[in-house]
């Protein structure tokens, strides 16, 4: 699939609050103070809410390269957090 076609089925992909602020900032050509007073809110707000439609395409990007993204999923690493982090294992020290 062609690269456009892979962001337009990406961007199709994002939440609808996503996508907007996505489209603010890319499309539009806004920096996050304008963006903030279109949509009502804080800079703060924006920033956050970019940060998470970033963290929700580069996903989607990532389902469409992986034709195995649908499939079964490997079971975490209990002694790895959800931040990369190793923990103990504790059950091992009784």
């Amino acid at each position: 699939m062609p690269e456009r076609e892979q962001v337009l089925a990406a961007l199709a992909g994002l939440s609808p609050k996503s996508r907007e602020i996505v489209l603010l900032l890319a499309w539009d050509g806004l920096d996050t103070s304008q963006a903030a007073q279109v949509l009502g809110t804080s800079q703060a707000a924006v920033k956050m809410r970019l940060s998470r439609a970033r963290r929700q395409l580069a996903r989607e990007l990532d389902d469409q390269q992986d034709p195995t993204a649908d499939g079964p999923q490997r079971a975490p690493d209990p002694t790895t957090t959800h931040l990369g982090f190793t923990t103990p294992d504790l059950r091992s020290a009784r």
